[in-house]
């Protein structure tokens, strides 16, 4: 069982390490999700905390929406003595009859309770268009899933700041110097409202 400092940012490289040892490419924090992972055209998301309870479980619903499959993680359940129904049990038949994964932390080991069902969620969905989008335009991952109250790196931050060293090579951006580094300049609300576009320079 954890102890008294334990938070949900604990849970967060045990899970990020399993997904990734099955080939994903995993995030934290993105679009509302503690942990996204990506393989292919396979969308999962994770949902981290330190005790399992019904909030955990809305949140879970909540993500099939926008999601291929969606796992719930907490640390090892304290097992119960001889002749005691362990609390597992229940939690197990839970997940199965919402179609949620159940992921067992436990140190730096992760332990699948529980395979989540395909949630069949819409390709088109625009929840999931918005996630996958945040998710491919970030250069990494940058922020610790399960964390609360710290600012984020999206990908509007990067963006901003990339505008900013090319700024300050020579005081403007030029569309074509933004599309060299990957960054749409006109579109940006950076240089939108401001004077960093050199509009008259070649495209």
């Amino acid at each position: 069982m954890p102890g008294q400092d334990f938070c949900e940012a604990d849970l967060y490289a045990p899970v990020r390490d399993h997904f990734v040892t099955l080939g994903f490419d995993v995030k934290g924090e993105v679009r509302n999700c503690d942990v996204v992972a990506v393989k292919d055209d396979i969308l999962v998301s994770v949902e981290l905390k330190k005790t399992f309870g019904l909030k955990l479980v809305y949140q879970g619903l909540d993500k099939q929406a926008s999601s291929d499959l969606v796992y719930l993680a907490i640390p090892a359940v304290l097992k119960k003595g001889r002749g005691k129904r362990s609390p597992v049990e229940d939690i197990k038949r839970l997940c199965r009859r919402t179609g949620l994964g159940l992921l067992e932390v436990y140190g730096q080991t992760v332990q699948v309770l529980c395979e989540a069902e395909p949630t069949h969620a819409r390709p088109t969905s625009a929840r999931r268009k918005r996630i996958l989008k945040e998710f491919r335009a970030r250069s990494g991952d940058h922020n610790i899933g399960g964390t609360t109250g710290v600012k984020r790196v999206t990908a509007f931050i990067e963006n901003s700041v990339l505008l900013a060293m090319l700024a300050r090579e020579d005081g403007s951006v030029t569309p074509a110097k933004g599309r060299e580094a990957g960054v749409d300049v006109l579109c940006h609300p950076v240089t939108q409202s401001s004077r960093l576009v050199q509009q008259t320079c070649p495209w």
